[in-house]
């Protein structure tokens, strides 16, 4: 076997049994709290395009839509005659949604896992392509390996909830800004981050930060033009180097909102108590009540310590203790 052939059939291979482990492990695995209120918003979202319990869910729509897009090809429930649909009480509402289903609810929860797993493949394959480009074949099929076996990755890409959403759309939107700062007239590029950040802005209410890691990559671009360019370091050649990738940020942010404005079909009205109507009107509820939620706090525990608004070390610690040892000191190894 020549080699081509050997890396093609080492990448198939890895894929095939992330997904196999991914899927594989659904059968065995019961609804976790999150997963039915995804499915439940998801189902309503399509067969009735309501927004009702997206602002008890918190979450932006897209982590809904994917479980529910599955349910809703099939016969379910009238939501108008659950408990809780005219009050919009999410709680009551997903447990009469769940128990509808009754001895159908395992098929129903695959059907709603099952766009995640796909989402998680695809976040493989541009690892694969990210790690290829900047380190050769080998390096690609290694940092494939590292996403086949993660069992964060597994784990998260077998549920129907926001986490791989994030990382995949993340990813991806990272990943072509970069080819896009480095293929300048490639405008595809622009268009994938876009529609990327979009996803993203569209997955949690934390999908901002790729955002502000993209910023930070066209500034990074825009020193290495005023570093490289033949006109010095004046205050003209700054403005420029600034207003180009300027310009290229707003472009991607554009199309991101766009994105996000036809996840909520398009929402255009007030806000309650006030007079004037905005794009995407959930999702600016949604972030009033989490900065409230912010400031309020809830309750945290790590390692015998109870906490009501975080502390310094709880992400670390939880990193350290979750992240397999070789994956750590393969991490050590690159920062070295």
């Amino acid at each position: 076997m020549n080699k081509p052939s050997f890396m093609r059939y080492g990448i198939l291979a890895l894929l095939l049994l992330f997904f196999a482990q991914t899927v594989g492990a659904g059968p065995r695995l019961s609804l976790t709290a999150d997963e039915p209120v995804h499915m439940a918003q998801g189902y309503v979202y399509w067969t009735r395009g309501d927004f009702r319990m997206q602002r008890p869910v918190a979450q932006p729509p897209l982590s809904d839509l994917l479980p529910g897009a599955f349910l809703a090809l099939q016969p379910g429930p009238e939501p108008e005659t659950l408990a809780g649909w005219e009050e919009a009480d999410l709680s009551r509402f997903t447990r009469a949604f769940v128990q509808w289903y009754g001895p159908a609810l395992d098929s129903a929860t695959f059907a709603s896992r099952f766009p995640i797993a796909l989402i998680a493949l695809l976040g493989a394959a541009f690892t694969f392509r990210w790690a290829r480009e900047a380190f050769g074949p080998k390096g690609g099929l290694l940092a494939l390996a590292c996403w086949a076996f993660d069992p964060n990755l597994i784990a998260h890409s077998g549920f129907a909830t926001t986490d791989i959403l994030l990382a995949v759309s993340s990813l991806v939107a990272i990943y072509a800004a970069q080819k896009w700062s480095r293929c300048r007239t490639t405008y595809g590029w622009g268009l994938l981050t876009g529609i990327a950040l979009g996803a993203a802005l569209g997955s949690k209410t934390s999908g901002f930060f790729p955002m502000g890691i993209v910023g930070l990559l066209f500034a990074s671009y825009a020193l290495e033009d005023l570093w490289h360019g033949h006109n010095g370091y004046s205050l003209k050649a700054l403005w420029k180097a600034a207003f180009l990738w300027g310009m290229r940020l707003l472009q991607v942010v554009g199309i991101a909102l766009g994105v996000l404005w036809v996840l909520y079909r398009f929402e255009f009205r007030p806000i309650p108590g006030t007079q004037l109507p905005l794009p995407f009107t959930t999702h600016w509820i949604i972030w009033q009540e989490l900065s409230t939620h912010l400031q309020e706090g809830h309750i945290a525990y790590l390692m015998g310590k109870i906490g009501y608004t975080g502390w310094m070390a709880y992400y670390p610690i939880a990193f350290l203790l979750k992240t397999p040892l070789p994956y750590l000191l393969l991490a050590g190894l690159a920062l070295a």
